[in-house]
């Protein structure tokens, strides 16, 4: 219920940040600068998903967590007799995993025969037997940027879906963008 509660107030932005005391609570004292960076006003948004001295340590382990919960359930598909379900904060994923038909990489360059500067999916599965490669890559936006951010996302890795696609003779290549909000929409 706490945990319920929280959430709840960083989505209606009720949280006694800097901007919200100077600007909603009037409170004439209150500096509204980011605590952390000393830039832009002490926002919701800010400090969710625009601070700079959070972007290299928080939000990567936020995106990190994010992924390696999902990269686990991939794992439990396709290979559930092989890999014991683990408590999602104890899982860490291998690089890369291959058993039967399927190849799965987890945060691996793929190097390709003309240089693509987008070559780093979060995780990339290949289906051996039909030939099929599903590039997977995690954003954790703001909510007002999830739809551009799929689009980015989508964008972002079709040249390198194409150069997989024929350096590994799959028939198919699908992108897909998993898009959660940071404030879990």
């Amino acid at each position: 219920a706490e945990t319920e509660g929280f959430v709840m107030a960083i989505q209606d932005q009720v949280i006694p940040t800097r901007n919200y005391r100077k600007v909603i609570l009037k409170e004439s004292e209150v500096e509204d600068k980011c605590r952390r960076c000393s830039g832009k006003g002490e926002t919701i948004q800010h400090l969710l998903n625009g601070c700079p001295s959070l972007a290299a340590t928080a939000y990567k382990t936020r995106h990190d967590a994010a992924g390696k919960i999902l990269h686990q359930e991939i794992v439990q598909k396709m290979m559930k007799d092989k890999y014991p379900r683990v408590p999602y904060y104890l899982y860490e994923p291998r690089a890369i995993i291959e058993e039967g038909d399927y190849k799965i990489y987890w945060d691996r360059t793929v190097r390709t025969d003309k240089e693509e500067i987008h070559n780093r999916p979060d995780i990339i599965v290949f289906n051996k037997a039909n030939r099929t490669v599903q590039l997977i890559d995690i954003a954790i936006p703001l909510s007002t940027n999830m739809k551009k951010t799929y689009i980015e996302k989508k964008q972002k890795y079709e040249e390198l879906a194409k150069q997989i696609r024929r350096m590994w003779g799959a028939e198919t290549s699908e992108i897909i963008p998993v898009i959660i909000s940071s404030t879990g929409l």
